[in-house]
């Protein structure tokens, strides 16, 4: 990130976030500490450490038996409601693996293999501020480079992405489960063919 970012980016959780000095630290430093956390997957310790500062804590599935790789269909459009659900559902589940490829190469947090050292409320507003600072980042320092990367990886990615067998298909709430997703892909396929 840049200085003029990073200033940009303190300035505007002032004014948007209501971000204020504390005692103990400038806004420059709580949002320094937050962003070298999340970038480094690092424990408050570390932290504590590195900033001289004591340690307080401050879809539906697709449809299986039919085509569901995109490639499959760059040559044959859909031939039925559930090619076109799962041509759409693979779209969805590229895009949405792209994004949190992304995420994860630009905050280790994210990506560590250590178990989480948070509880389950800090993880999901973990997760959630390195999506806001993605967001921020790609405006105001963007990094293509990154996104090439992502991108490099998923076209030499040959993982099949078939959705494993469900051992509750007699269950209820999969049955309406799978009513739902007859549903949607019934009105995909009505516009479709308008």
């Amino acid at each position: 990130m840049t200085p003029l970012a990073f200033t940009d980016l303190c300035e505007m959780l002032v004014r948007e976030g209501d971000l204020r000095p504390t005692l103990q630290a400038t806004v420059e430093e709580q949002v320094a500490k937050t962003l070298y956390l999340l970038a480094h997957n690092t424990t408050n310790r570390e932290l504590a450490f590195i900033f001289r500062r004591s340690g307080e804590s401050w879809t539906y599935y697709a449809y299986r038996g039919e085509r569901y790789r995109l490639k499959e269909y760059s040559r044959n459009p859909p031939r039925n409601p559930r090619e076109l659900f799962n041509l759409r559902h693979a779209s969805l589940r590229n895009a949405i693996e792209r994004a949190f490829r992304v995420l994860k190469k630009r905050f280790h947090i994210i990506s560590s293999s250590t178990e989480p050292s948070y509880g389950v409320e800090t993880q999901k507003l973990i997760i959630f501020s390195c999506c806001i600072l993605h967001n921020y980042l790609r405006g105001a320092d963007p990094n293509d480079e990154l996104l090439a990367q992502v991108d490099a990886e998923l076209m030499n990615d040959n993982d099949v992405h078939e959705e494993p067998p469900n051992p509750r298909e007699s269950n209820r709430e999969f049955r309406r489960g799978e009513l739902i997703r007859d549903g949607i892909a019934a009105d995909m396929w009505t516009n479709y063919q308008v």
